[in-house]
């Protein structure tokens, strides 16, 4: 019998379940916000994900 670890699990429940992915989201986006470098990350994909829509 193969087991499988706890983070493979949370990720196949991520991939399941939207508002638990948004959930998770609320709870790690103030931390992030707290780090510079996790900032600049998100705003480097917000910027060429509005770039993408408005071509």
């Amino acid at each position: 019998m193969r087991k499988v670890s706890v983070g493979r699990q949370l990720l196949e429940e991520l991939r399941r379940d939207e508002e638990l992915r948004r959930m998770l989201a609320e709870e790690l986006i103030p931390e992030a916000l707290r780090h510079r470098e996790l900032r600049r990350t998100m705003l480097v994909a917000l910027s060429r994900r509005w770039q993408r829509k408005t071509i």
